[in-house]
């Protein structure tokens, strides 16, 4: 894999001092479905927000998919996460074809993608030269979903009322075991409004206001917003529009060679009958400690 690198500066001709944009192109040597040859990086960072975009180009340089990542001010934060009252965040926007995924969230370092299960989202997704260059340039991590060639990853079940907080209720929650690498997550409707909640959980070490790796101290003691784990061993929550008639259920894939299959099982959102059942949960909101209170980047 080779690529090139361009940075430029500038002004926003609208007044936005301070513009700042990077461009990069990589090849893409391994054979796919959506004829991808080059992914083309751009990063772009103002004042107020910074955008990351990778842009997915077939021959001829035509775009075949997009991720876009912005960090700072979005403009239905309060509304899709209420518990604060500043906009300040992330979004992040994937799109294949006429397919759109489109995540918002209070986190802004690490970023897991859940629940861009679209099949022509999927297939870009599932590129390793997307993958890695996602995780390596943008921090922007795509979990593994087993190919029917490969060992299992995972299996799914219902929520315990200890996984989720007192309100509101989590209709339908999921809550999803990855063993390659080892980590866990919650899915579920939230009843307030009917849109779908992601979390990350410290399925290692079970620990809350911890890093990301799930042992360490978060990166500034006095400052509790900087943990990736919150206080209940959850990270920030996303929220997806999982429109009006989704509903979480349980998709299982079989792995292996023929007669020796093993099961993996993924909470997926998507349209039809629910697998999992209403939760009301029994977890606080709580604050991680250092500063004033900081639950509301936990909460839902």
């Amino acid at each position: 894999m080779k690529g090139t690198r361009l940075l430029s500066l500038g002004v926003f001709v609208a007044g936005c001092v301070g513009e700042e944009s990077e461009s990069q192109r990589i090849d893409v040597s391994e054979a796919n479905a959506l004829g991808v040859t080059t992914l083309a990086i751009d990063r772009v960072a103002d004042n107020d927000n910074s955008v990351f975009t990778l842009r997915a180009l077939a021959g001829n340089d035509r775009e075949v998919g997009s991720v876009e990542l912005t960090l700072g001010s979005i403009a239905d934060m309060t509304k899709l996460l209420p518990a604060m009252d500043d906009d300040v965040g992330s979004q992040l926007v994937i799109t294949v074809g006429d397919a759109t995924f489109r995540s918002v969230s209070r986190e802004m370092h690490r970023f897991v993608v859940r629940g861009a299960d679209d099949p022509a989202i999927h297939q870009l997704l599932e590129l390793a030269a997307v993958a890695n260059t996602l995780e390596r340039e943008a921090s922007i991590i795509i979990p593994t979903r087993a190919k029917t060639t490969e060992i299992g990853y995972a299996w799914a079940w219902g929520c315990d009322p200890s996984q989720v907080l007192v309100t509101p209720v989590a209709k339908q929650c999921c809550y999803q075991a990855d063993w390659n690498p080892s980590t866990g997550s919650t899915v579920f409707i939230r009843a307030t409004d009917g849109l779908v909640v992601y979390r990350e959980y410290n399925a290692v070490y079970g620990t809350g206001c911890k890093a990301a790796d799930g042992y360490s101290a978060c990166s500034n003691p006095n400052d509790g917003t900087s943990c990736y784990f919150g206080p209940n061993g959850y990270g920030r929550p996303s929220v997806v529009n999982g429109g009006s008639n989704v509903a979480i259920q349980l998709l299982v894939i079989a792995s292996g060679p023929e007669g020796a299959e093993t099961y993996d099982g993924y909470c997926m959102a998507a349209s039809g009958t629910p697998s999992f059942s209403d939760v009301t949960g029994t977890l606080p909101a709580q604050s991680c400690p250092g500063g004033n209170s900081n639950s509301g980047y936990w909460s839902y």
